[in-house]
């Protein structure tokens, strides 16, 4: 009995972190998005953009979340963990690989944007303006939140996708999970028509 506590304590534990994780990078993805876009406009002589439908695009997309969060946070009248997680569940389906898909196609688009700065941003350049440099940087780091938070979800749909995250429902396999979404075989006499 002590064994099984123990496990679930460090379930519980290892959600709550990734949950607060989690948290961290949905206000962080829109708000370095959001100064990229301000600081990229400040250093328009040094730095242009050629692909700003995609930068708007990720915007609104990562803004969402935030704005999921705060919604669920007014309409439960509280801010439990509780409630994040099972608001973050909810949306593990199918976003995490439509956040994949849009995160490739933004590195793809905007990989050049700062050519012929190199993008590791090193003092050492000569950057014509000093807020260039400070682009290049929220650049970067926009970049790697990005990543990290794609990443992070698609292991946390995963997870959650073969039963790892606490819950109170016991013994749900990935096959009781996943039947809700797919039609039980039909064994109607329509369906069995014609064959022999």
């Amino acid at each position: 009995m002590s064994e099984n506590k123990t496990s679930w304590t460090l379930k519980n534990t290892i959600g709550g972190l990734m949950g607060t994780m989690v948290v961290i990078l949905i206000f962080a993805c829109p708000a370095l998005e959001i100064t990229k876009i301000i600081l990229f406009k400040l250093a328009n002589n040094e730095i242009i953009y050629k692909n700003y439908i995609i930068e708007y695009i990720y915007f609104v997309m990562m803004i969402t979340f935030p704005l999921g969060l705060l919604f669920s946070a007014i309409r439960n009248r509280c801010c439990n963990m509780k409630g994040l997680l099972n608001y973050i569940r909810e949306q593990l389906f199918c976003i995490p690989f439509l956040i994949l898909i849009v995160s490739i196609i933004y590195t793809q688009m905007t990989s050049h944007e700062i050519k012929p700065i190199p993008d590791s941003c090193p003092s050492s350049y000569p950057y014509k303006l000093s807020i260039t440099r400070t682009a290049c940087i929220i650049r970067l780091i926009n970049f790697i939140i990005m990543w990290t938070f794609t990443s992070l979800l698609v292991i946390l749909s995963i997870v959650d996708c073969f039963g790892y995250f606490p819950r109170k429902e016991k013994d749900k396999t990935i096959d009781t999970r996943l039947s809700g979404f797919f039609p039980p075989d039909r064994d109607d006499e329509m369906h069995n028509k014609g064959k022999p």
